[in-house]
C-alpha cells in the first residue's frame, strides 16, 4: 500500500509540475502567435464546451465508492450489474452532451454573443463539434478510468492523466510554433485522443474484474444512482459558491483592481491547496477500502494524514509568509501593489483550511457527502455574509478575515464529523494531535514571525526560513509523531528504498 501511495504521489507531483510549467510557457507563446483576440476566442470556446463535464453530476464518484466495496468483498457479479447500470446512465449523459454541442454549434447568434470576430463561422462550428466530442468522451472516460482506481491501480490511472496533460498542453504549443491555428489544434488533439481512448478501453477491459457492457444493468438501478450522486455534485457546487461568491463580493464592494490583488495573492496558497488535493485524492481509494472491510484503523490513518499534511502545510505556510510578498513582486514585475498583511491573512486561511480538506476526503471516501455539503454550504454563506460586513471596516483584508473566521467554524465542525466517521476519541485526538504537536507549531509560528519582522534581505530570510524548517521537522519527528507512526513510516520507507534500489541496479 505504502509503495503504491508513494508512486501515485510522485506521478501526481509530476502532473502538477507539467501543468504549471505548461501554463507558464503556453500563455505568452500563444498570445504572441495568435494575438490576444484569437487566443481569447479559443479560450472562450474550449471553456464553454469543457463545462459539459458537469453533466457527470457526481455519478462517477458515487459509483466508484460502491464498486470499491464490491471489489473488496469479492462481489464481482453485483459490481458487474452496478457498472452496467451506470454505463446505461452514461449513455444518456453522453447523449445530452452531444445534443448540447450540436445546439451550440448551429446557433446563429453564438458568435455574436461571445464576441467572436476573428474565427471564421465554419471554423467555429468545427471547433465546437470536435471539442464537444472530446468533452463527451471525457465524461465516459472518468467512469472507465475509475475502474483502475477501484482495483488499486492508481499509478496506471495517473499515467494516463499525465499523457493527456502533455497532449492538451503540448499540441497547442507545437501547432502555434509551426504557424498553425485553433482549428488545427482541435483536429490534432481529437485524432490523438481517439487513439488514446482505444488503448484505454482495451486496457480497462483487460485489467478490470468487472466486464464492460450494458446487458446486466437495469434502468431502474441506473436512475437510482442519481440522488446520492447529486450530493457529491452539490459538494463541488458549494466550493464553487465560495470561490465565485467572494470574487463577486470584492468586485461589487471594492472594485476590479481589488479582485486582481486578491486573486493573485490567493494563487500562492492555492498552489499548496492543489498539491494537497492531489495527495488526498491518491489516499481516497485506500480509505474506502479500509472502511468497506470494517477496519478499526481509520482513526489511526486519519490522525497520521492530519500530521503528514499538517507538516507539509506548515512548512509551505512559513515559506509563503516570509517570502510570499517578494515572490509576488518579482512575478508581477512590480505591476501589483502587493499587500504583505493580506498575504499573511491568506496564509492563516490556508492553515485553518487544511484540516477540513483532510476530514473532507475521509467523508467523501466513505460516502458522507450529504453532511459535507451542509457544512461547506454553511461555511460559504457565512464567509460571504462576513465579507459584506467587514469590507466597509477593513477593505480587502476584511474579506480575508471573513474567510479565516468562516473556515475555522467549518473546520471545527468537519473535525467533529471526522471523529464520528473514523470512530475516534476526542481525548485521544487532543492528546495525540493537539498537545503533542503544540511545541513544533509554536516554534514555526514564533520563528516565522521574527524572520518576517526583523530580517529585510530576501536571501537572508530564505536561509533563516530553511533553518527553521529543519528544526521544525526534527521537533515534529521527536515530539508529534507517535512511536507506532514512526515505526510505520520507517518500515515502509526502508521497503521503498530497497524497491527503488532493486529497480535501478537490476
Amino acid at each position: 500500500m505504502f509503495t503504491r501511495l508513494v508512486s501515485s504521489l510522485g506521478l501526481s507531483a509530476v502532473i502538477f509540475v507539467v501543468a504549471t510549467i505548461g501554463q507558464i510557457v503556453s500563455v505568452p507563446l500563444l498570445l504572441h502567435a495568435w494575438g490576444d483576440g484569437l487566443y481569447g476566442e479559443w479560450l472562450a470556446l474550449t471553456n464553454l464546451v469543457a463545462s459539459l463535464n458537469l453533466l457527470n453530476a457526481g455519478v462517477q464518484t458515487h459509483v466508484m465508492n460502491l464498486l470499491i466495496g464490491h471489489y473488496m468483498r469479492g462481489e464481482i457479479e453485483e459490481g458487474r450489474r452496478l457498472l452496467h447500470s451506470a454505463l446505461r446512465l452514461y449513455v444518456l449523459l453522453c447523449g445530452l452532451a452531444l445534443s448540447a454541442v450540436l445546439v451550440l454549434a448551429f446557433v446563429p447568434a453564438l458568435a455574436g454573443f461571445l464576441n467572436i470576430r476573428e474565427l471564421p463561422p465554419s471554423h467555429l462550428r468545427i471547433i465546437l463539434l470536435l471539442q464537444g466530442l472530446l468533452a463527451t468522451y471525457t465524461i465516459l472516460e472518468g467512469l472507465l478510468m475509475s475502474l483502475l482506481i477501484v482495483t488499486k491501480q492508481m499509478p496506471r490511472r495517473l499515467f494516463y492523466t499525465l499523457i493527456e496533460r502533455v497532449l492538451f498542453i503540448g499540441v497547442p504549443i507545437v501547432v502555434a510554433a509551426l504557424g498553425g491555428f485553433p482549428l488545427t489544434v482541435s483536429v490534432t488533439v481529437v485524432v490523438v485522443m481517439g487513439g488514446i481512448a482505444l488503448v484505454q478501453i482495451w486496457d480497462v477491459r483487460r485489467r478490470s474484474p468487472f466486464p464492460l457492457g450494458l446487458e446486466a444493468g437495469s434502468w431502474t438501478k441506473a436512475f437510482a444512482l442519481l440522488p446520492p450522486s447529486l450530493t457529491f455534485f452539490a459538494v463541488t457546487l458549494s466550493y464553487q459558491l465560495l470561490t465565485t461568491g467572494m470574487v463577486v463580493v470584492i468586485s461589487w464592494g471594492i472594485g476590479p483592481a481589488a479582485v486582481t490583488l486578491y486573486a493573485t495573492t490567493l494563487m500562492l496558497t492555492n498552489f499548496v491547496r492543489s498539491l494537497l488535493f492531489q495527495g488526498l485524492n491518491v489516499l481516497w481509494p485506500e480509505i474506502t477500502s479500509d472502511a468497506v472491510q470494517g477496519s478499526k484503523n481509520l482513526f489511526f490513518w486519519y490522525s497520521l494524514a492530519i500530521k503528514l499534511m499538517g507538516v507539509f502545510v506548515m512548512v509551505m505556510a512559513l515559506l509563503l509568509y516570509t517570502l510570499g510578498p517578494d515572490v509576488l513582486l518579482y512575478w508581477t514585475r512590480g505591476n501589483l501593489d502587493v499587500d504583505a498583511v493580506l498575504n499573511a491573512i491568506l496564509v492563516l486561511y490556508l492553515i485553518v483550511h487544511a484540516p477540513e480538506l483532510v476530514a473532507r476526503t475521509f467523508g467523501l471516501a466513505t460516502s458522507r457527502q450529504s453532511q459535507i455539503f451542509k457544512v461547506e454550504l454553511a461555511t460559504a454563506l457565512l464567509a460571504i455574509l462576513l465579507s459584506l460586513f467587514f469590507i466597509p471596516l477593513l477593505g480587502l483584508r476584511g474579506v480575508a478575515w471573513a474567510l479565516v473566521i468562516a473556515q475555522s467554524f467549518g473546520s471545527l465542525v468537519m473535525l467533529m464529523l471526522a471523529l464520528r466517521w473514523t470512530r475516534g476519541s476526542w481525548t485521544v485526538w487532543i492528546t495525540d494531535v493537539l498537545v503533542r504537536g503544540l511545541p513544533s507549531f509554536l516554534w514555526i509560528i514564533l520563528a516565522g514571525s521574527l524572520i518576517a519582522v526583523f530580517i529585510t534581505n530576501v536571501w537572508e530570510r530564505g536561509i533563516f526560513a530553511l533553518f527553521v524548517v529543519i528544526v521544525y521537522i526534527i521537533l515534529v519527528w521527536l515530539l508529534w509523531f507517535s512511536q507506532d507512526e514512526k515505526n510505520l513510516l520507517q518500515q515502509h520507507s526502508q521497503r521503498l528504498m530497497v524497491s527503488l534500489t532493486n529497480r535501478v541496479f537490476s
